[in-house]
């Protein structure tokens, strides 16, 4: 562990220029800022680009200032844990502020991480093992999901979106694709607070076979998200499909299936 940095400073033109900052946490893992501004008489104003390398998920906020992009910092510290940030790279740019030393101007970046934790929705099993990455800027944040499990399921694929963090209504858009046992996946989606299979009738337990769910979910950004304000919908694909009592007291075995459900039903 430890920091370094080299800064200049013209007089003259009251620029400022910082090239090779950098901490270096325990661990192996790197911060590093270089970029260039002016102290004008309005305030300072800087432009440059952060990296960060090596880097624990769980620590991410304590390197990441509340004050920069807060709506994204909130909703990544907030649902991606464990895992590794491999690199980080973040542009900004900071400008007078009225009645206040700066302001950000403008921010964009990415970051490319592997064995995280994502949460999607409160209470629902988080996705885990992610390999992935994010983009990010000011009023978006999205992550794409490259691997992973949950409940069982292999992800072949995710996104989750939040495309207006700079409104007032602030809405997350999730997509994931699973593929394995039917049942399980089917299990996943009556998990409370969604309690999908439940709304029809059907018990996850009765239903064989192996396939492919995508399910996407939409939601605003609250605090105590209720389960009316998630909208679910998707399809799902299966081979070797069974089902206990599917009619007429009797089982249906050795199929093929194609279904699309929603919350109001399958």
């Amino acid at each position: 562990a430890g920091a370094s940095a080299r800064l200049s400073y013209a007089p003259a033109t009251r620029r400022i220029r910082v090239d090779g900052a950098q901490l270096r946490l325990p661990g192996g893992g790197i911060v590093a800022f270089a970029g260039e501004g002016a102290l004008d008489e309005a305030g300072p104003r800087l432009a440059g680009r952060v990296r960060i390398a090596s880097v624990p998920v769980d620590s991410v906020a304590r390197y990441w200032p509340l004050a920069i992009a807060p709506k994204a910092r909130r909703w990544i510290v907030t649902n991606l844990s464990s895992g590794t940030v491999d690199e980080a790279i973040l542009d900004l740019a900071l400008e007078p502020a009225p009645g206040g030393p700066a302001r950000l101007r403008s921010f964009s970046g990415s970051v490319a991480f592997r064995g995280v934790s994502v949460g999607y929705i409160p209470g629902m099993p988080k996705v885990a093992g992610v390999d992935g990455s994010a983009i990010l800027s000011l009023p978006r944040v999205e992550v794409s999901a490259h691997s992973g499990n949950v409940g069982g399921q292999r992800v072949e694929e995710g996104r989750a979106l939040l495309p207006a963090l700079d409104t007032d209504v602030e809405m997350a858009d999730i997509r994931v694709s699973v593929r394995g046992p039917l049942r399980e996946q089917l299990q996943l989606l009556d998990h409370q607070p969604l309690g999908l299979m439940r709304q029809v009738g059907m018990n996850p337990g009765d239903f064989g076979g192996e396939g492919t769910t995508r399910a996407r979910f939409a939601f605003p950004l609250v605090e105590s998200l209720k389960v009316e304000q998630v909208s679910v919908s998707g399809t799902a694909e299966a081979k070797g499909f069974s089902l206990r009592r599917a009619a007429l007291g009797q089982d249906a075995r050795d199929g093929d299936i194609a279904a699309r459900f929603d919350d109001k039903g399958l």
